[in-house]
Order: C-alpha cells, then structure tokens, then sequence
C-alpha cells in the first residue's frame, strides 16, 4: 500500500514540476517566494500535501533529465546534464 501511495506522490511531484495549473501555482506562491522547490525543506507550519513532496523529491530527482530548449529547466536546479544537478 505504500507503494502505491508514494506513487501517486511521484505523479503529484511530477505534475507541480512540469504543469503550470492552478494548484501548481498555488504551491509556489505560497512555499517557494524565495527559493527553488529542489532548495525548499518542509517545515512544521507545512501542509500535509507539501510535507510530501519534500519528502518524495530527494528520491525522485535523481531520476529526472531535462533537456536544454524541451521545457522550462533551471540551470541551477534541474538535472539537464545528465549527471547531477549543478548546484
């Protein structure tokens, strides 16, 4: 069961990183003012949906490669050499 429930988180991840919807941007307006989502850290103010993705990120963005002109990618942030992320 849990497998499957970190599944849906993965797809949720997914969704926040490469969707620009409404909840998408509600996420970012309200927890990355500042900072990149890959730099964020879950705090105890946190919901419990955000808590969640911050938690299933360090597993997940190992496994993601950003192409150079496929997309809206960060130089900093985003693994787009194949690699590592640069920062």
């Amino acid at each position: 069961m849990r497998d499957i429930c970190n599944s849906f988180i993965v797809k949720r991840w997914w969704r926040f990183k490469t969707q620009t919807s409404l909840w998408a941007q509600f996420l970012i307006n309200k927890y990355c003012k500042r900072s990149h989502p890959i730099g964020k850290v879950s705090t105890s103010g946190d919901s419990h949906n955000w808590k969640s993705l911050m938690k299933i990120k360090e597993q997940v963005e190992p496994h993601i490669t950003w192409k150079v002109q496929q997309g809206n990618s960060s130089f900093w942030w985003d693994n787009w050499t194949g690699m590592h992320k640069v920062t």
